[in-house]
């Protein structure tokens, strides 16, 4: 049974083509791999493994590089201008090797689906055993609608009425595990509406297994909890609502978080500690890991800042076009996402605000250097205040929209007096609360796309200290000259070139501009 799970979370890492659920040669045959309870918790833990890489690096915070709340220095050595000039294409890795990941990973969800299914048939488990397979079917299910909505997220089109059945702009989609399957017969890709509907699908299947589960095992329903629960696919299912402009069912999966009161918004106070300690009283889903597992989350850290130079230099900085928003002396954001930092770029002594929003968790270090881990929070309570203020403005409920914005502010701001806003004064102010609360957390690309915008970054900084030259002044020129206009088609990723040279389904499905 190790042989086929490792096989499988090999899978989930290097998957290069459409092989969407092929076994690898020399392991133990998948029939004979899922015998107990036991099998099928390991896969699960697999999972777990999956999900923890897939929401740390560049997998998180590429997309946010790309946008104009950051630029390169001269002098990095290109480290980041994939990112800071999209400079991207079908064959790049960075967008190859999620597409791949994910697909691995779902290939490992539909396996463990489909052979727990036939463990159940045998009738050799008991009702005991039953009450922990429904657990694990549950987390499978989320496992498979998350990694089906992270595809949807990057590497599709915005969802809006006109272009949700319009063929082949959605994922290819595949929830049997059929190794046998030759490529000629590989799914092309679904419609929008149709890749929506297979992650909805999943996830109710997963509400309905864990909270089934939760009425012997509530300890996961709490803040910083290791395991999936029910309220963190009610996040999901708010999540994929937004994406897909289903107001009604953002809101009431937003209120039905907020209303229950098992998590709430950390204090101005306690904040902090989300970044430093990776734990928070809204913090919904923190993944296993202690320092013997950092190796398994990469440093977001240091995708912006490059550990090897830091501090004496960093890859690239916050422009102003983000770090201009807060309140630098109230807003308690502001310096537990940005910290001033004197370097050396090109022989010259400069100054900046670097991003710091990932310092590095003390109890993941493995000596006594610094390697500037964090485990993931992939869900926080704060987004689903922002997805309830968004959507019940789009729904023309400004009362709620007001109510969930002002909730965050309050959290945040150190003196803040509630404001009624109305119009597009209150959209913009809830945009800009999503930015300033979200940025680097892997949401602002799809924000932009979603809301039709473009964006250039601000060639614009200042003199932070006496005898620094203005930082401005060693931007990457190429990184300023990457402007996006509304609707720009680099706001999706390409589809993998590997994918239309062994998938004959795909042939011209293609995202435009590529």
């Amino acid at each position: 049974m190790k042989k086929i799970l490792f096989s499988l979370f090999a899978a989930g890492l290097m998957l290069t083509s459409c092989n969407m659920d092929k076994n690898q040669p020399g392991t133990t045959l998948a029939s004979e791999s899922v015998q107990s309870v036991e099998d099928v918790a390991q896969f699960r833990n697999n999972l777990y493994g999956q999900i923890r890489a897939l929401t740390s690096g560049s997998y998180v915070v590429g997309t946010d590089m790309q946008t104009e709340y950051f630029v390169g220095l001269r002098g990095n050595g290109g480290r980041g201008s994939t990112w800071t000039q999209s400079n991207i294409n079908p064959s790049t890795s960075e967008i190859v090797s999620p597409y791949s990941g994910c697909y691995g990973a779902i290939a490992t969800c539909n396996f463990l689906l489909q052979k727990t299914n036939e463990l159940i048939a045998s009738g050799t488990l008991t009702d005991e055993d039953m009450i922990y397979i429904n657990r694990y079917l549950g987390e499978t299910y989320f496992m498979r609608a998350y990694f089906y909505w992270y595809l949807f997220d990057h590497y599709c089109q915005a969802y809006t009425a006109e272009n949700a059945n319009k063929p082949a702009l959605g994922l290819q989609l595949v929830t049997e595990y059929q190794p046998q399957v030759p490529f000629s017969e590989y799914p092309g890709r679904s419609t929008l509406a149709q890749s929506a509907s297979r992650i909805n699908e999943d996830l109710n299947e997963a509400y309905r297994l864990l909270s089934g589960y939760e009425q012997y095992d509530l300890s996961n329903v709490a803040p910083n909890a290791p395991y999936v629960s029910s309220y963190v696919v009610k996040a999901l299912q708010a999540r994929m609502a937004l994406l897909t402009r289903d107001w009604s069912t953002a809101i009431t999966k937003a209120n039905e978080i907020i209303s229950d009161g098992v998590y709430s918004l950390s204090s101005y106070n306690q904040y902090a500690a989300i970044w430093t300690a990776d734990q928070g009283t809204e913090l919904m889903f923190v993944p296993f890991v202690d320092a013997s597992e950092s190796s398994s989350v990469a440093s977001n850290f240091d995708v912006f800042n490059y550990i090897n130079a830091y501090p004496s230099r960093v890859n690239c900085v916050p422009t102003m076009n983000i770090v201009g928003l807060y309140d630098d002396i109230n807003d308690i954001r502001f310096n537990s996402f940005f910290n001033g930092l004197i370097m050396t770029v090109e022989a010259q002594t400069t100054a900046a605000f670097v991003f710091n929003k990932y310092p590095g968790n003390p109890e993941l270090k493995t000596s006594s250097s610094e390697n500037y881990k964090n485990k993931p929070k992939p869900f926080r309570l704060s987004e689903i205040y922002l997805i309830l203020a968004e959507a019940s403005y789009e729904n023309n409920d400004p009362t709620t929209a007001n109510s969930a914005l002002n909730a965050i502010r309050s959290r945040r701001i150190a003196g803040y007096r509630h404001q009624d806003l109305s119009g597009t004064e209150l959209r913009d102010a809830i945009r800009e609360e999503r930015n300033k609360e979200l940025v680097g957390e892997g949401f602002h690309l799809s924000d932009m796309r979603r809301w039709g915008l473009g964006f250039q970054r601000s060639p614009y900084y200042g003199q932070l200290t006496a005898g620094a030259v203005d930082v401005a002044t060693l931007f990457n020129n190429a990184d300023l000259q990457t402007i996006f206009q509304p609707n720009d088609y680099r706001y999706v990723w390409p589809i993998p070139r590997n994918q239309f040279e062994t998938c004959p389904a795909m042939a011209g499905q293609q995202n435009p501009g590529y």
